[in-house]
């Protein structure tokens, strides 16, 4: 990730590796980065994942805010772009971890949960589960019920915050 210290964007892992880190790893096939572009437009920031990464491919037909790049046949690296906001804090509270010979910041287990919430598919609510069980009275609840609701309210989709509530118990 040479190029983005190059460029001064920031990043932060989530998704399947940091789900690895804080809960019960699972098989995955890409690399879900997190990038905060600046003034930058999604186009232009593509345009440097393609210089940097040739002859890696790009894959169309995404959803604007994700640059993806196959790196090897069966594994791709999606770029998440971020938003300023609360995804700007998801940046600042990352703890560096060791993956082979780099270093690597990955979004906290607070925000991996959030994260996996709103991505609302199956294994999504497994990671979750698996993260609480891992992190149990380590995790600050009070920061993900803030931004669930938030993000509930926004969404329009209150049954997130009911189903996290109801793991908590349950667990």
């Amino acid at each position: 990730m040479q190029f983005l210290e190059r460029e001064g964007i920031p990043l932060v892992v989530v998704g399947g590796l940091a789900n690895a880190v804080w809960g019960e790893p699972r098989a995955t096939r890409d690399v879900d980065l997190k990038v905060y572009i600046g003034e930058r437009t999604a186009q232009e920031f593509a345009a440097l994942v393609a210089e940097a990464f040739s002859p890696a491919t790009p894959m169309p037909g995404g959803p604007a805010l994700i640059v993806s790049i196959a790196v090897l046949p069966d594994v791709k690296v999606d770029f998440l772009i971020a938003i300023p906001g609360y995804e700007e804090e998801v940046l600042a509270r990352a703890h560096s971890f060791h993956f082979g010979e780099m270093t690597l910041p990955v979004c906290s287990p607070e925000d991996l949960i959030i994260h996996k919430v709103i991505a609302d598919r199956s294994k999504d609510w497994a990671d979750v589960e698996g993260v609480l069980i891992e992190q149990r009275e380590r995790l600050d609840q009070e920061y993900i019920r803030t931004w669930l609701m938030q993000f509930a309210e926004i969404l329009e989709r209150p049954d997130w915050l009911a189903r996290y509530e109801s793991l908590v118990r349950q667990l």
